[in-house]
């Protein structure tokens, strides 16, 4: 392991111990009940806006519906453009997908929200329940950023959107603080587990890019091979039809194979 491995897990190692005793100080039912309130009374500071963007969601108290809100956005939104992006037309033209993802995006939000069962599904009560409305949002949004945002050039977007998911689940955490039970402490590892993919942005990029590589590596392998396959086979017509003799025929496929066996051994 190199140094700078080592400097930058030790720099992580810190990060999370700095953030697992900061998240332990704000973890008591008086501070929770402060922030409760100011969460509350900023959500209903911007109901007028929220409700005529996204349209009514009650989800309880207005910091639950306020994050539930943008969670749902966030997954309906990461669904969209992942469907999107594999069509040719938006894939080439970026500001068509953005468009068109964030339209279908508020459409589909406005439906949602008047349905009953979002409660359940976005902010279910029972432990289960919680963590997988945790861990799945988190996984689908890993996929949305490494894989629709490759590259060095999409970094500040990519750390952008995923401070953006921490503050949603710290804003979760604390306007569902009395309703969390034994779960209490699903949605700070989530938010943590943001801010780390956040730190190792770098890293993750560049093992996304790595097997990008690979898979472009591999394809290009296997056209060579189906070439040289294809050379091969007229090689040996032309020794059948006498058009080559045998010495010379054999010469060429065993250049030809010797060119297969290199491809072969770079898939």
């Amino acid at each position: 392991m190199n140094a700078k491995a080592t400097r930058k897990i030790l720099q992580a190692s810190l990060a999370c111990v700095f953030m697992i005793a900061l998240l332990s100080s704000l973890a008591s039912a008086q501070f929770a009940d402060k922030v409760q309130r100011v969460v509350n009374d900023a959500a209903d500071a911007i109901r007028p806006i929220t409700d005529a963007v996204i349209g009514e969601l009650n989800l309880g108290s207005p910091g639950n519906s306020l994050f539930g809100s943008i969670l749902i956005i966030i997954l309906v939104f990461t669904l969209v453009w992942t469907v999107l992006e594999k069509i040719e037309i938006f894939s080439t033209h970026r500001w068509v997908l953005w468009l068109l993802s964030i339209v279908v995006t508020l459409l589909a939000t406005r439906w949602v929200g008047s349905q009953d069962w979002v409660q359940t599904v976005i902010l279910p009560y029972s432990t289960f329940g919680i963590t997988i409305s945790a861990i799945f949002p988190f996984v689908l949004f890993f996929l949305f950023l490494n894989v629709g945002f490759q590259g060095a050039t999409y970094s500040f977007i990519r750390k952008t959107g995923w401070l953006f998911f921490a503050v949603v689940f710290i804003g979760l955490w604390f306007s569902r603080y009395d309703e969390l039970a034994n779960a209490k402490w699903v949605y700070p590892i989530v938010a943590l587990l943001a801010f780390l993919m956040m730190f190792f942005d770098g890293t993750v990029s560049k093992f996304f890019m790595h097997q990008k590589l690979a898979r472009a590596q591999a394809t290009f392998a296997q056209d060579a091979i189906n070439s040289l396959l294809e050379k091969r086979q007229r090689v040996q017509n032309l020794m059948r039809e006498g058009i080559l003799t045998p010495e010379e025929g054999e010469r060429q496929i065993q250049e030809l194979n010797k060119r297969i066996n290199y491809w072969v051994k770079k898939m």
